[in-house]
């Protein structure tokens, strides 16, 4: 027989049977809603013989302890959600945690786990908000997400939790926002994503994983961090925005994983083993790397962002990298000084942002700058450009407010759209003879600009280029220009012009 609809008492004495109609009947189960909504209850005694308690049995109920019989067998989900529990003893013969059974037991302060429960289900307690303690089953094997998640954040202290020797799975959101600082994770092999993101957990132990996920530690008070060999690639953000200091890469790893530990801002130490190879995007940007950072010789490939917005001084490239990537060191504004190693290709926006940036000596062996790779540089005065270089790209040195002076290579032959659009500080430019284009807007607002020779063999001016070019005041077209975009020279106040050209070229 089964206890249901009980009304609002205060003290709930369940007996151990009941007769009906001169028969007795055993009490072996709470039926589902019992107790749900009952408010004013304040103690409940059930009897041994009860081996079940259904769903939502004691859901929003006012009572504060409780001692579950070792006779009962299994829960139902909602079983406790939402009540006023405090203390709670459960069966020792529970072999697992119904979802959502404790779930907003925001009294709840300590949470015992019988030795035979394997599994904990989803939201099983999550929200118990002061909850302190946490005992777990030396038998259980896998949390479910979301079983602990804001465990213990309205408690004066952080709640401790014990090893579990048998825990092998982690569901995501697990332990979110938890008040935890240690926690063993040495036997774990899957945890999922996000399971302890926004947690105070201090230190991790990942030597036995397989499978991490996305941002599973992120934003936690890590200190340091061992990065397994093992680990899977797709762990994108995992220790993203912690307070990781220093990181140490095992022997075996061959890449960094993207995003791994981005908005690391307290990061300055990293150690890679030489069989790293590449470094994934946006591994480290945001991170601190104050000083001199080195890129090791065996590293051979950097994808985009790798070092985004990092404080280092100073780089070196390491030998065997040709390439750097779109924006990989944009917004490191302390960076003073690059070792360019044997780097041939510059991505886009590869140093935009880059504030400090004094003086700017590309190494001969640099062939290709992409789009924007100085733009916003707002204290480089010099640029000089490599010997191989043949075009200057779009937006390469855009609004770089303070450069007065750029070297460009007899080699090059175009330049982009908006190069030097805004250095207003620009006051003279040669311009290399085998030159054939100027881009639209490329010497835009370069208002301190005076003088112009557009080489012989150019042939196309675009739209806007010297734009605004308020203190020019000397142009020499050369012999082969053939046509002029709009607005090429507006509020140009020249004095004087030399068109070398037989045929005048035409202006839109």
């Amino acid at each position: 027989m089964s206890v249901a609809g009980a009304e609002a008492i205060q003290k709930i004495n369940i007996p151990e049977s009941v007769t009906y109609d001169g028969i007795s009947y055993t009490v072996v189960s709470i039926g589902e809603n019992a107790f749900n909504n009952n408010s004013e209850a304040i103690s409940i005694t059930i009897p041994n013989t009860v081996t079940s308690i259904g769903a939502y049995a004691f859901h929003n109920c006012g009572v504060f302890s409780l001692e579950i019989p070792n006779s009962v067998t299994s829960l139902g989900e909602f079983a406790f959600s939402y009540s006023s529990i405090e203390h709670i003893k459960l069966s020792e013969s529970l072999t697992q945690i119904p979802a959502s059974a404790f779930r907003n037991c925001i009294s709840l302060q300590e949470i015992i786990i019988p030795d035979a429960v394997k599994i904990i289900r989803k939201h099983a307690f999550e929200k118990c908000t002061r909850a302190t303690k946490v005992t777990l089953s030396k038998n259980l094997e896998e949390i479910e997400y979301d079983a602990f998640r804001n465990l213990a954040i309205d408690a004066s202290t952080v709640a401790t939790i014990n090893s579990a020797p048998a825990l092998k799975r982690i569901g995501f959101n697990a332990f979110y926002k938890a008040a935890i600082r240690e926690f063993d994770l040495s036997n774990v092999e899957e945890i999922g994503k996000e399971a302890f993101r926004l947690s105070r957990l201090r230190s991790v132990n990942l030597s036995n994983i397989k499978h991490v996920g996305k941002y599973a530690f992120s934003d936690t008070r890590l200190k340091s961090v061992t990065v397994p060999a093992a680990l899977n690639t797709d762990a994108i953000g995992c220790f993203s925005g912690s307070t990781v200091e220093s990181v140490i890469y095992e022997e075996g790893c061959t890449e960094t994983i993207p995003y791994l530990f981005s908005g690391c801002s307290y990061l300055e130490k990293i150690s890679f083993p030489k069989t790293l190879t590449t470094i994934s995007t946006s591994s480290f940007s945001g991170c601190s790397l104050w000083g001199d950072f080195i890129i090791p010789d065996h590293i051979t490939k950097i994808e985009s962002y790798a070092f985004a917005w990092c404080d280092m001084n100073s780089v070196t490239i390491g030998s065997k990298i040709s390439s750097l990537p779109e924006g990989v060191f944009k917004g490191c504004d302390r960076l003073t000084d690059i070792n360019f190693g044997n780097v041939e290709t510059i991505g886009e926006y590869a140093f935009k942002e880059c504030d400090e940036l004094y003086r700017m000596n590309m190494p001969a062996t640099v062939k290709i700058i992409g789009r924007g790779a100085f733009a916003n540089c707002e204290n480089l005065t010099y640029l000089r450009l490599p010997q191989q270089l043949t075009k200057i790209s779009e937006m390469l040195c855009y609004s770089c407010q303070k450069l007065n002076s750029v070297t460009i290579p007899n080699t090059v032959t175009a330049i982009g759209d908006s190069a030097f659009i805004f250095c207003n500080k620009l006051e003279s430019i040669i311009l290399p003879p085998d030159l054939t284009s100027i881009g639209y807007r490329a010497f835009e607002s370069c208002a301190s600009l005076t003088e112009i020779n557009i080489p012989w063999n150019v042939k196309t001016i675009g739209t806007a280029t010297f734009d605004g070019c308020v203190k020019l005041k000397k142009l020499s077209l050369g012999g082969n220009l053939e046509y002029v975009g709009t607005s090429a020279f507006k509020d140009c106040f020249l004095k004087e012009i030399e068109c070398l050209a037989q045929t005048p070229p035409i202006a839109s």
